[in-house]
Parts: C-alpha cells; sequence; structure tokens
C-alpha cells in the first residue's frame, strides 16, 4: 500500500536497556514512512542530526546525507514543544520529499547560516 503523505510523531522509545537507556525506535518509523509515501513530516528527537544518542550510527548518516530530507524546524528546547518534557539534543521536525531535492544536511546547525 502507498500513501501520498504521511505524518506522525513516533515512540521514541522502548522499555528494555541499551547503556541503562531506553532503546530508541524512531528510526524505523522514517524508514517505514520512506517506503510507504512520496513525502513525510515527522516530529522526533533531534540527536540524530548530530549524529548522537541511540540510533544506529549508519542510519544517522544516511539522513544526514540524504538530498530529500530536510530539518523545517529546530527546538534545542523540548519543553517549548512537549510542555514538562526534557529531551536532550532537542526536537526536530523534519520533511522528506522524494520528488525535491533539498541538498544533504551534512552537519547539521541550528543556525541558518
Amino acid at each position: 500500500m502507498k500513501f501520498d503523505f504521511v505524518i506522525g510523531n513516533p515512540p521514541y522509545q522502548v522499555s528494555g536497556t541499551t547503556n541503562n537507556k531506553a532503546e530508541a525506535i524512531y528510526q524505523h518509523f522514517y524508514d517505514s514512512a520512506m517506503q510507504i509515501a512520496e513525502k513525510s513530516l515527522l516530529i522526533s528527537p533531534a540527536r540524530f542530526l548530530f549524529n548522537a544518542g541511540l540510533t544506529p550510527k549508519a542510519w544517522n548518516e544516511k539522513m544526514l546525507n540524504d538530498e530529500h530530507f530536510k530539518i523545517g524546524y529546530y527546538e534545542m528546547d523540548s519543553s517549548q514543544i512537549f510542555s514538562n518534557t526534557d529531551i536532550k539534543g532537542g526536537i526536530a521536525i523534519s520533511y522528506r520529499d522524494n520528488n525535491k531535492i533539498f541538498g544533504s544536511i551534512g552537519t547539521f546547525t541550528k543556525y541558518a547560516e
């Protein structure tokens, strides 16, 4: 089944431990969205943009080098988006469109320049 557009706020982690932290799973939702839709808009932790956190490093690199992927909004203070929440690395709202080339992110910075 194919969709024109996927919008979501996937679950960020599951119970269980990796280095005494819950295991990240939101990357699987990004991958699934890419498989079933031409366009997607997802909100998730932003740690992967800094090649940090518990998402696989190869996946982080794939996303940072995807020319069809961009960050529409980044907020370092997650409580500005989700009150009473502290998500290290902040929150990102990403957009992906198979039909557009935005250029790869490469090294992410919160500053426009």
